[in-house]
């Protein structure tokens, strides 16, 4: 198994903006503000009616889904992660602002889109933590996932590369204040008390057969576009954009 520093092992911008390449919109479904409209690839490249929706399609079949084979192996230090790909073959596309967090550690996300082959670990030090002030590191076991929220994601991005794993705090703070939520760079005082509203979102849109992707409206206003690889990728990671990254938008 080999593990490389996130120095020198980076997605390409070619990797990334081939995914989008020929998907077209076919269906749309809404919950309150929130529409999302699902993206498809080319006729030729979608799986029959009424096949399993992780059916390879969008000719991305060596992509390996995140949730299933993505695992935090260690953080060594605040800021700092190692990742692994446990797939025995296929690569693994880490989405940006994924965040890893457990109870009692300090919750940490990733500052950008992370590319692993099989079998591979990676060491990730530009990492995020999204919980202020607290003590421990996370653990192998146990894992929860979640994407930054949209109102978070902008400072994300305009911070990424910056030196400082506490560099989002200050952007938390704010996010949270304006849900009335008690000061602090802790997002999940932001999480907790908004789930049970949260949670819905995750059955209200349903992933359909050969479903790759997603355009994200609020209250009639594009907000975000996602693609992922294939269906089974998408699959997995549409429950947590729903809940985590467009529901806390829809409220």
């Amino acid at each position: 198994m080999s593990q490389k520093s996130n120095k020198t092992k980076q997605a390409e911008p070619a990797q990334i903006s081939d995914l989008l390449a020929g998907l077209a919109p076919r269906t749309l479904q809404s919950r309150g503000l929130l529409e999302v409209v699902g993206l498809f690839p080319p006729e030729g490249d979608r799986p029959p009616e009424g096949d399993s929706p992780t059916e390879p399609g969008n000719g991305h079949a060596q992509y390996v889904a995140p949730l299933e084979h993505l695992k935090l192996v260690q953080v060594r230090t605040y800021g700092s992660m190692v990742l692994r790909n446990t797939a025995d073959k296929g690569m693994l596309i880490a989405p940006m602002h994924l965040g890893f967090f457990q109870e009692g550690a300090q919750n940490h996300a990733t500052s950008r889109v992370l590319v692993l082959e099989a079998g591979e670990s990676l060491t990730a030090d530009d990492c995020f933590c999204i919980q202020q002030s607290q003590g421990g590191y996370l653990k192998e076991a146990q894992q929860r996932f979640l994407i930054l929220p949209l109102g978070l994601r902008g400072a994300a991005l305009a911070r990424q590369g910056v030196d400082s794993y506490s560099r989002l705090w200050g952007a938390i703070d704010r996010y949270n204040r304006s849900y009335g939520i008690a000061r602090g760079g802790h997002l999940e005082r932001f999480l907790r008390p908004y789930f049970a509203r949260l949670q819905p979102f995750r059955h209200a849109f349903e992933t359909l057969p050969g479903q790759v992707g997603a355009a994200y409206f609020i209250g009639g206003s594009l907000v975000g576009i996602e693609a992922a690889p294939n269906p089974a990728y998408w699959q997995e990671l549409a429950p947590i954009l729903n809940i985590y990254c467009y529901g806390p938008a829809a409220l």
